[in-house]
């Protein structure tokens, strides 16, 4: 049984995507627009970290352009 708070797999990469889509979703109608930078939550282990590419290269795919970001605290 693992806490509530943890998931494994394809749900953990769902649930950063998400947690992108959404700072994503929030920056943009602050903004008025394209957030620059975008600021996403940091991975905290592989399957995050993969997610995060998945996240920027379906950005790139509908944009046309490489995303400029950040980590929340963190400059990348």
């Amino acid at each position: 049984m693992t806490p509530e708070n943890e998931t494994d797999g394809p749900d953990r990469i769902a649930a950063y995507i998400t947690a992108c889509s959404e700072a994503l979703e929030t920056q943009s109608q602050a903004a008025r627009g394209w957030p620059n930078p975008l600021v996403l939550p940091e991975p905290e282990d592989a399957e995050e970290n993969e997610a995060l590419g998945l996240f920027l290269a379906e950005l790139r795919q509908a944009t046309g352009v490489e995303v400029k970001f950040r980590f929340r605290n963190k400059p990348h």
